[in-house]
């Protein structure tokens, strides 16, 4: 089992610690050279999504722990506490200014989650129930695939745009441990 990092939005957080959340599509990298087949290593070995998923060169496996990087700050005074932006009600104190979730270090992270599946398909096979537990807001009962189209390409403005149809990762997970 291995132990790695992952990065959400605040908006994202918000709906994992809902519960609305319990799927993240990933780009993968390297993309398919031709034919939707991966061709990797000295012996140049042909890979389809489903064999690439469960390959040397897949980076998550069942089983795995994410810690969760999101936005976060300390306060000014002592002792010093955590704040996530992505909590209600942040105490109305002098907080040193937020941090981005890139620069959250280990120790600071609240949230841990084990991935309980995994695949790889292109991003616009996404089902209506992939929207879902993609976080879909509460409220949008009629477009999730256009809310996750634009969230998508909010994210990958410029390479791997939801047009662009890459091969992505399916990682399914749950919340494991939770800092209060």
């Amino acid at each position: 089992m291995k132990t790695r990092p992952i990065l959400f939005n605040t908006e994202m957080v918000k709906a994992i610690l809902e519960g609305r959340k319990t799927q993240t599509r990933r780009v993968i990298k390297p993309q398919p050279d031709k034919d939707d087949c991966w061709y990797l290593g000295r012996s140049q070995y042909q890979y389809t999504a489903k064999e690439f998923a469960v390959s040397p060169y897949a980076k998550h496996k069942v089983g795995d722990r994410l810690w969760v990087r999101e936005t976060w700050a300390t306060n000014k005074g002592t002792p010093k506490r955590l704040f996530f932006k992505a909590d209600e009600g942040n105490p109305i104190t002098e907080l040193d200014k937020w941090r981005p979730s890139i620069h959250m270090p280990r120790w600071a992270s609240r949230i841990t989650l084990e991935i309980t599946d995994i695949r790889a398909e292109r991003l616009q096979e996404i089902t209506a129930e992939g929207t879902y537990n993609e976080g879909l807001p509460k409220g949008i009962n009629d477009n999730g695939f256009e809310w996750f189209q634009n969230l998508w390409n909010s994210i990958y403005k410029k390479q791997y745009r939801w047009e662009d149809n890459p091969w992505v990762w399916i990682i399914t997970f749950k919340i494991v441990i939770e800092k209060k």
